[in-house]
Parts: C-alpha cells; structure tokens; sequence
C-alpha cells in the first residue's frame, strides 16, 4: 500500500498524501515515524483484513484478491 501511495503522490504532490506517507514511514529503529497512524488506523484496518481473509468468503471490500 505504501508504495502505491508512494506513486500517487509522485504524480501530483498532494499535500494529504505526502502526510500521510510521512506518518507511515518506519524510522531506522523500525518504529512508525508517527505511532498513531501505527497503532490505531493501519493496525486495526490490517488485523480486520487479514481476520476477513480467514473465513471461507474472505474480505469481500476488495476489488480483487491477492494469491500468495
């Protein structure tokens, strides 16, 4: 996801996308360079995906599903 963001916000610099890079970004210690970003929204928005995929119809928001 971050390196979509990434491209998206080479295209047209918004200033949304850039802070939003900006709190993703892992430090060199690897802790987020902004822990509420971390903690709460990606965390949680990861751990529902990932509970969703589990189940016999998986995350049914997805456009399309990664197979691995």
């Amino acid at each position: 996801m971050c390196e979509f963001l990434r491209r998206y916000y080479e295209r047209g610099h918004s200033d949304e996308i850039g802070g939003l890079l900006g709190g993703l970004q892992l430090l060199p210690n690897g802790q987020s360079a902004d822990p509420a970003y971390y903690s709460c929204d990606w965390e949680m928005a990861v751990r529902d995906i990932l509970a969703a995929e589990s189940t016999p119809t998986g995350y049914r928001e997805a456009d399309f599903k990664l197979i691995s």
